[in-house]
């Protein structure tokens, strides 16, 4: 695989960011309108990012076990990213930031971040995967992610409606409805969700530059903690996830895309719950920003290294 070609987006993901920096230092991006454009992705463009990566993609068996596969793939992925941020958050001493460490460390950037790089690095079939992984991310995020947090503030409290009925499950099952009892739509409507969906990278990407803005410049480049997280998460969980695939002789596009998926940055809800509850928000910014940030170098690092040794 060309290693320039990860490179590209992730660059493009950077200069996304960037923008979005400035025009909150112009004030063009302010709270409100972050807020606002936080909600527009949750509640409209990633639904339709979701259900358009599953109808887009060719209908067949083949593809439907693989992605059942690729659920079962995300949980095992998740309890793996679970244990290891529990262990890795050990010297942290701050009650909040441990939970939001381990939540950071297992959570990833999957849709926002991530099925652009799969559009780019593995095609259609990338996002369709994507998708199904998602399935298993959003379960886990309204379940166990909540109960890490919930050590941190105890008036969390799990909702187990929320758990399948939200923004990002429900989607992924009517995408999955239609893809399996292959109902057809109309050009036009296919379109209009390929459109909205197309919202949810560039928007994202402008909301965590806006957040990184409202901080010091030298908290940006101060917190021990915050490069520990990143260590742990771009580095030493990728090179992990990296040799488990080689080791169980995953099919090459399939190790590849776990090994992408492991090494996605910190996932945007880490600021979107350390602000509703009130955990930390400053540090679970700061790890969001300054991560994905740094993935501009990890992730072609962590391909190159990995296409070197499979």
């Amino acid at each position: 695989m060309d290693i320039s070609v990860s490179a590209n987006v992730v660059l493009t993901m950077f200069f996304l960011v960037t923008v979005g920096f400035v025009a909150r230092k112009l004030n063009i991006i302010d709270e409100s309108l972050s807020k606002r454009l936080s909600n527009l992705i949750l509640c409209i463009a990633q639904p339709f990012l979701l259900i358009s990566s599953l109808v887009n993609v060719e209908y067949s068996k083949q593809n439907l076990k693989e992605g059942a596969f690729i659920v079962l793939l995300s949980l095992v992925l998740h309890i793996v990213a679970a244990a290891f941020g529990f262990l890795c958050s050990a010297p942290l001493k701050d009650k909040q930031e441990k939970q939001i460490f381990q939540y950071a460390s297992m959570f990833e950037n999957a849709a926002f971040y991530g099925f652009p790089v799969l559009a780019a690095i593995i095609g259609p079939k990338g996002v369709f995967w994507g998708a199904f992984y998602c399935i298993s991310f959003n379960i886990l995020s309204w379940t166990y992610g909540l109960y890490i947090l919930g050590k941190a503030n105890p008036e969390i409290k799990i909702n187990v409606k929320k758990i399948f009925i939200n923004f990002g499950t429900i989607p992924s099952l009517i995408g999955i409805l239609i893809y399996v009892l292959q109902i057809p739509l109309p050009k036009p409507l296919l379109s209009t969700m390929d459109y909205l969906g197309g919202l949810s990278t560039p928007i994202s990407m402008l909301i965590i530059g806006g957040v990184l803005a409202k901080l010091p410049y030298k908290k940006l480049f101060t917190n021990i903690k915050v490069y520990w997280l990143c260590l742990c998460k771009l580095i030493i969980f990728p090179a992990i996830i990296g040799a488990a695939v080689i080791l169980f002789k995953l099919p090459e596009q399939i190790a590849l895309f776990t090994l992408l998926m492991a090494a996605m940055p910190t996932a945007a809800t880490t600021t979107v719950f350390a602000e509703k509850y009130d955990i930390k928000p400053e540090y679970a910014a700061l790890g969001v920003g300054i991560a994905t940030v740094f993935s501009v170098a990890t992730i072609p690092l962590v391909i190159y290294v990995f296409n070197l040794v499979k």
